[in-house]
Order: structure tokens, then C-alpha cells, then sequence
């Protein structure tokens, strides 16, 4: 990490961790001794067009004078009061030069970049990181967020029939000039007022006002205007990071130019567990005879023979869904990624990590928590992993840069008035601030993809915008499923070969999902039973003969019960949306699904939670023996490392 805070530096130079600030964290019971006066007087004012302009900046009540504006943010001296004390709180307890916060710090020298006090370094801080924020945001309303070059709307065809539906906004592509937060991210935006309040009961404050007064000297009103402000930016800047991928050939430049210590693998595997029958401990420790033993390993084997008659990933996969006692990893396979040595309790650990070990190996391995069939799904080099971390954060800071000269600002440094705050007590950091990112979701709801704005995309012998329901219905939810974007005509270059002369092969909605990375419940051929799959937040895809949204044959999603009698239906067919109804409310009645229906293939629930994840998980009903620590799944450790690095440039 520190050699990614450095790449980060000339863009940022704070850290987001809880540090130090002005008299954070005093006891007041205890005695201290007189803080000793301070040498430097006020500076005389400086240049009117940056932070020297005034000697000090400080008034007993700062005012609510705009001082800078970008788009349609404004910058006021209530909301700076924020970001500048933001700005002090996290100033590093361990840097070489540092001001004594017990003193005013207009009045103390500052011998670090080119100001006169450090009244004036933390002002520079507090609006970078105002402009960092802003223009990012600003740059979300301008720019919004990529699409694929394969994606060609056609205007006019959208704005004829996509007029009135009230799923407009899960249209891909819809929106894409103008970012606009998901459903989750909205929600906590919402909720703000009531997250600070929460945060100030669990420091011992009486509530919002409280926090806000003692944070900043500014009102909840103003502290929840800050909140939010911060958040846009990092929700766009995690939109934007999800398109930071760098390929193996950049990684590899990357790490030749900018050469690391790191050595050893990490390792990915599938994992299917039989447990022998016995007394099981919260654990997932096992007490049982020695016959009990014996009959799980006779399983344990059944299962190793099973998968040796086709071995490869995806049918471990299968088996591990369908078979493994570990019901926290069967949902996803089996998978644990990113596994270091010492992780996994031994004897796993010491197959794992031999020196011999390589991607596709399989062993029988007997623990303390069963029998255990351990499939090596990848490995990887941490010199390797360790570039790539620099380099998507690299980019990631390029990504601000952007922002930033793309929106200049300037700032009316005559007009800045800065106050005083308290800060008693445990202080506010970015990081508490920030929308958590827990369970994952990028993709709240399926999004709906139209096979019409892919209309040179090849499905087999045939194209995509005229054959293309099938796996269009299929990257729908995919997105949704896996929480990546998978756009039809990626899926369509992937698995074109599945269109025949009837259109789509159905059995590709029972092989594809489990190399997505998600599986088949069981598929219906009647109504029976497809509302409490709903219910039960499953998806299904059905196939339509001619009838209500069809004159031959179409394949749609089924995405959610309204609870008022109809139900979501995600429709890749542009012409649909304006001639049928159900498209106006986002709402289909029973009638107009069944019909017609030919079968319903239903999906597993999305996973959001790992439940052996001590992040994200509940870490209930998982063997949590076979760790030796505590486990991070890929998502959390993803969701964190991009955390970091926006803490690193705008926190």
C-alpha cells in the first residue's frame, strides 16, 4: 500500500485513517501542562489568488458566502468549514513537520508547501479536495459512464418507443451521458441524516446537531450537505473504476518499469466439504466414530470419481453447488479466492501451497471438519497482483486528475472566512462517511439490455438484433447475477454459436450460468410455483410462443413480484415498449406471462454475502476451522481496495 500511496502523492497528501487533529481525543479530567506559546505571528496577506491572500483567515462566525462554483455545486464558507476541518483531523500524528493543534494555526509557520501558516495549508487541502469532488461529479453529469463500442442506439427508434416506460431507467446505455446513483446508492443518500446521527450516538454524542457543532462548528444541515458532496464523488468514482482493467500485457509493462518486492502465489480454489454424521461445533469441528468417518470418505470419494470422469472447473463448480456441506461456498461453486499462506488451517493449507501445486489439481484431504474435495482454480503471483494494484490505482488517480483539469476552478479567496470547532472526542473521518459497499451490488436490479442498439453484432450466422432475445435475455441476467457488466454482444461473441435455425439453443440457460459464475434452481413448465420463486428473489427466464409480447418466439426475464398482482419482466425487444401496457407501469399480469409460456428456468438468489466472509458474511453455519484466520472474499477485498484508493486521492 505504500507503494501505492506514493504514485497517489502529487495528487493527494492526505491519508484516510483516523489521526490526530486540533485537541482531538483530550481528556479533560486529566491535568496537562500550559501549552507553550506559540513564536510566529499572523503573516501579512499575500497574493489575492491563492490561500496566502489573507494572513488569517479567521472570523468569530463565518458567513454563507458562495466562494467558488463548479456546475451546480457551490462552494460556501459553511460547507469549507467542513472540508477544512476534515482537512485538520486527518492531517498524519507522524509527519515531519507538524503545527501544535492546541494553538491557533493561523498564527504558526507552516514550512511545507510554499504558505506562509498552517492556517493556509489546511485551506489549500480542504478546497482541493472540494474541487476533486466537485469536478468528479461534474464529470458524472457531463460524461456519465462508458458503453461498449458494439452499442449503436439508434435516437430516433428511442425516442419513439422508449417514451413511457417506467423501467426507463434500467435501460443500458439510457442514461449514459448523465451518471445517475443506483437504487442502494440513492437510498443512503436519503438516509444520511439518520446514518451522522448514528455515528454521533456511537461516539457519546447526543445526536447530528451535536457531531456537526463539534466536527466542524457547523449545523447537521451543513454536515449532511458535506456527507453528500463526498459520496457523489466516490459512487461515481466507483462507477468509473469498475471500467479500470488492465489487461496481462499492461500489467507486466507496468511491473518491468516499476519493479516490486513481492514474491510468492496466492491461490483461488473450489472446495466441496462431506461432513461425516457426529456432533458438528459452531466451528464446523467434527466429533464422530470412527464408522461415521468412514462413510463420508466412501462419499467424499463417490464425488472425487464423479468429477474425474469430466474434470474442469465449471463442473467442480456444479458439484460443489449441488453437493458441499459448506453451504457458505456452495452458493458460489465452492470458490475461496485470494489465498494466502497461512490462511487455510493445515492439512489444506500445506497441499495448497506445496511447491508442486498447480491449476487443476484435485485432492482428497481429511480435517477436523470433514472430508474435503480441494480443486485448484488458479494461482497467482503476488509480484503480478501487487503491480496490478498499482496500476489500477495509478489510474485511478489519473481518473481524478482528469476531472480536475477538466473543471478548473476559481476559488474567491478574499470572500473565505474559516471558523473554529471543538473536536473533542473520537473524530470524523472520510472513511465513516462513505456508502459502505457491503454487499456488492452494481446491479441492484436486472438491468435491460435491447437487442435493437447492437445492430452489427454477429449471433451465430445470423445477427444479434434480429435472433438475439435468447442471450440478451441471458446478459441481462448475468449483469444482474454477477454484478458485471455483461452486455449481449460480449456474450453473443462468447457463445454465438448456440443460434441455430430456431433461434436460441434453450440448453445454454442451463451450461452458460455456471461458467458465469451462477446456477439453475430447477425449471417449471407451468405457472405453479413461479410467483414464490419470485418471492424468494429468484430469477427466471421464460420462453414465449406467440401470444402477448410475440408473434413467433421470445425469451424474457422475470425480475420481481410488484406485490400488487403483476410482475417485472425485462423485455429486449425496443417495439414492445411502446405497444404493450405492462411496459408503461413496469407491471405484467399472470395472464399475460403464462399464456404463452413454454417453460421457466428459475436461478439460484443472487449472492451479495459471502457467508464465510468476515466482512460481509454472518459467519453462521460455515466451517470456519478450516481457516486459521479470518477470510475476505474477492468482492470485499475489490470493494476495499478501491475504498483506499479514493481515500488516497480525494479523502
Amino acid at each position: 500500500m505504500r507503494r501505492i500511496l506514493a504514485l497517489l502523492l502529487a495528487l493527494a497528501m492526505l491519508s484516510g485513517l483516523c489521526l490526530t487533529g486540533c485537541g482531538k481525543n483530550e481528556d479533560p479530567s486529566v491535568e496537562t501542562t500550559a501549552a507553550t506559546e506559540p513564536s510566529a505571528t499572523v503573516p501579512a496577506d499575500g497574493n489575492p489568488n491563492d490561500v496566502t491572500c489573507k494572513g488569517t483567515y479567521t472570523v468569530p462566525t463565518p458567513d454563507s458566502t458562495v466562494v467558488a462554483t463548479l456546475g451546480d455545486w457551490k462552494l460556501t464558507n459553511s460547507l469549507l468549514q467542513a472540508y477544512y476541518w476534515a482537512a485538520v483531523a486527518s492531517y498524519p500524528e507522524d509527519a515531519d513537520s507538524a503545527p501544535d493543534f492546541s494553538q491557533p494555526l493561523d498564527v504558526q509557520e507552516c514550512p511545507v508547501d510554499g504558505v506562509n501558516s498552517w492556517q493556509q495549508f489546511f485551506l489549500r487541502q480542504a478546497l482541493d479536495a472540494w474541487h476533486r469532488d466537485a469536478a468528479l461529479i461534474q464529470m458524472g453529469t457531463d460524461e456519465g459512464t462508458p458503453t461498449i463500442e458494439a452499442y449503436q442506439p439508434d435516437p430516433e427508434k428511442h425516442a419513439e418507443y422508449l417514451v413511457e416506460p417506467a423501467a426507463i431507467d434500467y435501460f443500458y446505455g439510457y442514461y449514459s451521458k448523465s451518471y445517475k446513483p443506483n437504487e442502494l446508492h440513492q437510498a443512503y443518500l436519503d438516509n444520511l441524516p439518520e446514518t451522522l446521527d448514528g455515528i454521533a450516538r456511537e461516539n457519546g454524542q447526543s445526536g447530528l446537531e451535536a457531531l456537526a457543532a463539534d466536527f466542524a462548528g457547523v449545523s447537521g444541515d451543513v454536515l449532511t450537505e458535506y456527507a453528500e458532496v463526498v459520496n457523489r464523488a466516490y459512487m461515481y468514482f466507483t462507477e468509473r473504476c469498475y471500467y479500470i482493467d488492465p489487461t496481462e500485457d499492461e500489467i507486466a509493462q507496468f511491473r518491468q518499469e516499476h519493479p516490486n518486492s513481492a514474491s510468492g502465489v496466492s491461490v483461488d480454489i473450489r472446495h466441496l466439504l462431506v461432513v461425516p454424521e457426529g456432533e458438528v461445533a459452531d466451528d464446523g469441528t467434527v466429533t464422530a466414530s470412527e464408522d461415521s468417518w468412514h462413510n463420508a470418505e466412501i462419499k467424499a470419494k463417490a464425488f472425487l470419481a464423479q468429477f474425474n470422469a469430466s474434470p474442469n472447473d465449471v463442473n467442480f463448480a456444479k458439484l460443489a453447488n449441488a453437493n458441499s456441506a459448506d453451504r457458505g461456498s456452495a452458493l458460489n461453486g465452492g470458490l475461496y479466492q485470494n489465498l494466502l499462506p497461512g490462511d487455510l488451517a493445515d492439512p489444506l493449507d500445506s497441499w495448497c501451497f506445496a511447491p508442486e501445486r498447480q491449476a487443476g489439481d484435485v485432492e482428497l484431504i481429511r480435517s477436523q471438519c470433514g472430508y474435503h474435495i480441494v480443486y485448484i482454480h488458479g494461482i497467482t503471483d503476488l509480484g503480478q497482483e501487487q503491480a496490478r494494484q498499482e496500476l489500477v490505482a495509478q489510474q485511478a488517480a489519473q481518473l481524478v486528475q482528469e476531472a480536475v483539469q477538466k473543471y478548473p476552478v476559481k476559488f474567491s479567496f478574499d470572500k473565505i472566512q474559516l471558523g473554529t470547532a471543538p473536536q473533542q472526542g473520537e473524530p470524523l473521518t472520510v472513511d465513516q462517511l462513505l456508502y459502505p459497499d457491503v454487499a456488492h451490488e452494481r446491479f441492484p436490479f436486472v438491468p435491460i439490455y435491447l437487442q435493437q442498439d447492437y445492430p452489427n453484432s454477429p449471433y451465430g450466422a445470423y445477427k444479434l438484433s434480429s435472433h438475439g432475445c435468447g442471450i440478451t435475455a441471458l446478459a441481462m441476467l448475468a449483469s444482474y447475477m454477477m454484478d458485471t457488466e455483461m452486455t449481449p454482444h460480449e456474450l453473443a461473441a462468447r457463445y454465438g454459436y448456440y443460434c441455430g435455425l430456431h433461434g436460441s439453443d434453450t440448453k445454454m440457460f442451463d451450461t452458460i450460468p455456471p461458467e458465469l459464475g451462477f446456477f439453475v434452481d430447477k425449471c417449471l413448465f407451468n405457472w405453479e410455483g413461479v410467483p414464490e420463486a419470485l418471492q424468494e428473489g429468484k430469477m427466471i427466464i421464460t420462453l414465449q410462443h406467440a401470444g402477448h409480447f410475440t408473434t413467433s418466439g421470445h425469451f424474457l426475464v422475470l425480475a420481481g413480484d410488484n406485490g400488487d398482482g403483476t410482475y417485472i419482466v425485462r423485455d429486449s425487444n425496443v417495439y414492445n415498449y411502446r405497444r404493450l401496457d405492462g411496459h408503461r407501469i413496469d407491471g405484467f399480469t399472470e395472464m399475460d406471462i403464462k399464456r404463452a409460456a413454454a417453460f421457466y428456468r428459475v436461478y439460484q438468489p443472487k449472492i451479495v454475502r459471502i457467508p464465510m466472509c468476515a466482512r460481509c458474511g454472518d459467519l453462521t453455519d460455515v466451517p470456519t476451522a478450516m481457516f486459521s484466520g479470518e477470510y475476505q472474499c474477492a468482492k470485499c477485498h475489490t470493494a476495499l481496495e478501491r475504498r483506499g484508493n479514493f481515500l488516497s486521492i480525494c479523502g
